[in-house]
């Protein structure tokens, strides 16, 4: 069972985006190339399970294999 939160997959790998409250609404917008290039919401955090990291509003990170 997954935890609260939407999850998407993208290139293979799954980000889980967790709002802080019930009233926040995230998007999360990604390149066709895989590179997240915005993240917007109220309170939002973000939580890439493959990576292993979390990443605030308008983080801009580059998803890459380690």
């Amino acid at each position: 069972m997954r935890a609260a939160g939407i999850w998407d997959t993208v290139g293979g790998r799954e980000l889980r985006v967790l709002p802080d409250s019930r009233s926040a609404r995230t998007k999360v917008t990604w390149s066709p190339a895989g590179r997240m290039i915005g993240v917007t919401g109220d309170s939002t955090r973000i939580f890439d399970a493959t990576l292993g990291y979390r990443l605030a509003i308008g983080l801009v990170a580059e998803r890459t294999n380690r």
